[in-house]
């Protein structure tokens, strides 16, 4: 009787136990993560975002299945956490628990960024302070709300605003808003504020977005791509674009800030009172009832700069210049 052979184990035993049932040799890149769709629009975001934590990665997964981008619609964060996994696992991403407060945090590696085709410099998320963290979080909550899949709708985030700058001795740069939103004819400029800044820098920054230009706009970056950023300012001064609108996300001290500020530049004849109608300041973080959604948007629909002003004025004989 012949001797019976001993059973094979490990990784080479399985594969040859599969050749034999199959009729056929297992493929090389069979372990391969495969970037499927959903993989490629959540990643390009996390991306565009810097970085994104685990339950907002969730929601963009929710929102992009509801839309029928992807196939299903409930998203678990367990089923969340297994797609994160297949990405660590091909090496597109880097996964960490920064705070044992928060939610994981995801951010691309120099493979994840060259997977979609994303050609911004790899930036880790490890040296960013809570504030920077906070910042980032609350700038991805708002493209969540404004971003929904809606065909038409294009953001731009700092990331892609930043990406090729330049600075140039001597000149003085137009103010980068935090993102910039368009759909149809409407560019806005988001900003999200988590702190409050002097009334000069603020006016400063106000001026640039409500009155001045913006040369951000697509006809803009596709010649800096090809000849820079100088010859394309040069060479292009018609591509920059009016901002149609400016929108602020702040809670209320800081609500109330940008609003004496804003009044204060219309009395100084340094913004007309139609320009500064352009800045919306919306609630952040959102309103959690019916009432006070109504009051945020008769803050928006019933400005009044002259009250504004007075308000301004009225503060301890005017806001010191700090």
């Amino acid at each position: 009787m012949p001797q019976k052979k001993r059973s094979r184990t490990g990784k080479r035993a399985r594969q040859e136990q599969h050749s034999s049932t199959t009729g056929r040799k297992k493929r090389k890149d069979a372990d391969a993560v495969r970037l499927l769709a959903r993989d490629e629009l959540v990643l390009t975001w996390i991306g565009q975002q810097y970085a994104m934590r685990l339950d907002q990665i969730q929601e963009l997964m929710v929102q992009l299945a509801s839309h029928g981008t992807t196939h299903g619609n409930q998203i678990t964060e367990s089923a969340t956490r297994n797609v994160i996994a297949r990405w660590k696992k091909a090496g597109w991403v880097q996964v960490r628990r920064i705070d044992a407060q928060e939610p994981l945090w995801v951010w691309l590696t120099k493979e994840g960024l060259r997977r979609v085709e994303l050609t911004y410099q790899y930036q880790s998320l490890d040296a960013l302070s809570k504030h920077d963290r906070d910042h980032l979080y609350a700038i991805t909550d708002v493209r969540l709300d404004l971003d929904d899949g809606t065909e038409g709708i294009e953001w731009t985030s700092e990331r892609t605003l930043l990406q090729g700058v330049k600075r140039i001795a001597g000149r003085v740069r137009v103010h980068r808003p935090d993102a910039v939103f368009a759909y149809g004819d409407d560019l806005i400029a988001i900003e999200v504020e988590l702190s409050r800044k002097t009334v000069p820098l603020l006016s400063h920054i106000l001026e640039d977005l409500v009155s001045k230009k913006d040369y951000h706009g697509g006809a803009y970056h596709a010649l800096k791509a090809l000849v820079g950023e100088e010859q394309a300012q040069r060479a292009f001064p018609e591509a920059r674009r009016f901002y149609t609108h400016v929108y602020y996300y702040a809670n209320a001290p800081i609500r109330k800030h940008i609003r004496r500020v804003r009044a204060k530049l219309v009395g100084q004849g340094r913004l007309f009172t139609e320009e500064a109608k352009r800045l919306c300041v919306w609630w952040y973080p959102w309103p959690m009832t019916e009432a006070e959604a109504n009051q945020e948007e008769e803050e928006n629909t019933s400005v009044d700069v002259q009250e504004d002003e007075e308000l301004f004025l009225s503060r301890e004989g005017g806001e010191r210049d700090v």
